[in-house]
């Protein structure tokens, strides 16, 4: 089952909330980027593609007074390759998506939701491109780290979506039994949150 997987993590604002202060990026263009990249995240959420892909490219463009880029041009990278995943824009998305990861892991983020959901698209993209491997290794990381951030509501949409791709990229392998056993943990995690990816647990 293919669901739209949201980019945006809550807690933007107190992830970057100091950045400024550290990395000389103006308070005013720090507003704009954090209205810009919220407004495209509520579009992408809401599924309207175009909007939210214009609202990104402003983040984008807003985040190029970042020197050298960080992660508010991270952040807005992983924002339009999800875009273009769900899209079916895989060429545009694959490029996107790797530089996304590569700036989230120069800016230290290695730890946070953030990653965790760019992990998470990566393996959606692998999966979606018939590469079960390259997905499984993706979804397992975005497990790893989002595990570490349970105590973060956000996390459980993360690690749903995670389990679930995981096991779907076990069953693509003709790992079965991997896969079925993945589902006692995913049966916990929606009974605190109901989502689509709960209809893909085996019963």
């Amino acid at each position: 089952m293919r669901i739209r997987f949201a980019f945006h993590v809550l807690g933007v604002a107190a992830a970057l909330g100091c950045a400024s202060s550290r990395d000389g990026f103006p308070r005013e263009k720090a507003a704009a980027w954090e209205s810009a990249f919220e407004k495209g995240s509520s579009a992408h959420a809401a599924g309207q593609y175009e909007e939210a892909e214009l609202q990104l490219r402003e983040a984008l463009e807003i985040a190029q007074a970042e020197q050298p880029p960080g992660l508010r041009t991270g952040l807005a990278l992983n924002g339009l390759a999800a875009i273009s995943i769900d899209r079916g824009r895989f060429a545009e998305a694959d490029p996107t998506l790797q530089r996304a990861i590569a700036l989230l892991e120069a800016g230290g983020a290695t730890d946070s939701l953030h990653y965790a959901a760019a992990l998470a698209n990566a393996g959606e993209l692998a999966l979606r491109q018939d590469q079960p491997e390259q997905a499984e290794r993706r979804f397992a990381q975005a497990v790893r780290v989002a595990e570490g951030q349970q105590a973060q509501p956000a996390a459980t949409p993360i690690l749903q979506r995670s389990l679930g791709g995981l096991a779907e990229a076990m069953r693509d392998q003709g790992r079965g039994e991997e896969a079925d056993a993945l589902a006692p943990r995913l049966q916990t995690l929606c009974q605190k949150n109901p989502s689509p990816v709960c209809a893909s647990i085996p019963r």
